[in-house]
């Protein structure tokens, strides 16, 4: 009986020894796992306007919110995200429009900072289905938010008529932008919109407009790419560039109607056959142009043109069959390709001592040149 004692008391002491041990290593593996959790990278995928940057807040958990009733508008140029919850980690459901009014009810007491700018998270009231869900209400960051109602651009207007998303088959990119691939609709006069569901529209894919019959078109400045021949084969007289376009790509508005048109001053090349064969009487390049490739010009009306003094190269026939009686050539230029200015009707023209290379048929041969 006394061994009996002793075993069982020696039992008793290792089964606690044991259980002790078990609970000193459950901390350890807890703070391992909360390391992990902190060290998830962000979302980068953000857009502009918005909450790109970081939220610098605390735990939305410990946050209150304070009841408001207050009207603002969107500041930011492309709009601003709606978020379900008070955070840059919540999930999208959709944006408001620069200039846009908004009711405003309950504010975030802690404020945050996103892309260097402090400021509070605003519920605001919605009644809106994004994704075949409903939601009530949505929260937005109050940084891109203003009293008073912004400065809106005509083209930005013209938003408020932007073509329904069901006229185009689109693609929803990672980056959470959309690329147009092809428009459906049957309207003749096209407004692109600047945002489908809330992604921005970003690029527009070859062909997506080419042979619709269209007549205008305006393309808002979240565009930044325009695939080769994606309004060719129109009968547009009337078009708006995009601001933030850095290339007018190859055939894009080749073979339509177009007497006038403005290239924005975001343009650095102008592709081949860009605006061939349309009825352009004037045109005048800015200053961001650097390049006009092959025959992007010919076969208009020209009587006018206006070269800007960042022109480096004139690809061959870019003014070709039109009707200029002459043009200034800036000190810029350093090319000037065959069969740039053949049947024009230009009898003199000066070319300036920069340009190197000058194609031996790039004027008529009744033309007399002056070099100096």
């Amino acid at each position: 009986m006394k061994y009996l004692t002793i075993t069982v008391i020696i039992l008793i002491i290792g089964f606690g020894a044991c259980k002790k041990t078990e609970t000193d290593k459950e901390p350890s593996k807890q703070n391992e796992f909360s390391e992990q959790s902190e060290n998830k990278p962000s979302d980068k995928n953000e857009d502009k306007p918005s909450d790109k940057g970081e939220d610098k807040s605390s735990d939305q958990s410990e946050n209150k919110v304070e009841p408001i009733s207050k009207m603002m508008y969107v500041n930011a140029e492309s709009g601003i995200r709606r978020r379900a919850e008070p955070s840059i980690a919540s999930i999208k459901i959709g944006a408001y429009s620069h200039g846009e009014r908004i009711q405003l009810i309950e504010k975030n007491s802690t404020p945050v900072t996103i892309d260097g700018i402090t400021d509070y998270w605003y519920k605001t009231t919605a009644g809106f289905n994004f994704d075949g869900k409903f939601y009530k209400y949505s929260w937005v960051f109050g940084g891109y938010l203003s009293e008073n109602k912004p400065e809106i651009k005509q083209a930005q207007i013209k938003q408020s008529q932007a073509s329904r998303p069901e006229d185009f088959k689109y693609a929803i990119m990672s980056e959470d932008y959309i690329i147009i691939t092809l428009y459906q609709g049957k309207d003749k006069n096209v407004v692109i919109p600047e945002q489908i569901k809330g992604y921005p529209v970003r690029e527009i894919r070859n062909g997506a407009f080419k042979g619709k019959g269209l007549t205008s078109v305006i393309i808002p400045d979240s565009v930044r790419i325009i695939g080769d021949s994606a309004f060719e084969d129109n009968k547009l007289t009337s078009v708006i560039i995009s601001n933030s376009l850095r290339v007018i790509g190859d055939r894009v508005f080749c073979n339509n109607q177009l007497t006038g048109v403005i290239i924005p001053n975001s343009i650095k090349t102008i592709d081949k056959f860009a605006f061939h064969s349309n009825r352009l009487t004037s045109i005048v390049i800015p200053n961001s142009v650097e390049e006009i490739l092959y025959s992007a010009f010919a076969y208009n009306q020209l009587t006018s043109v206006t070269l800007g003094n960042s022109v480096r190269t004139i690809g061959s026939d870019v003014f070709m069959g039109n009707q200029l009686t002459g043009i200034t050539i800036p000190n810029s230029v350093r090319t000037i390709n065959n069969g740039v200015f053949r049947e024009n009707k230009i009898t003199n023209i000066i070319v300036p001592n920069s340009v190197s290379t000058l194609g031996p048929q790039a004027f008529d041969d009744h033309v007399t040149i002056t070099r100096r």
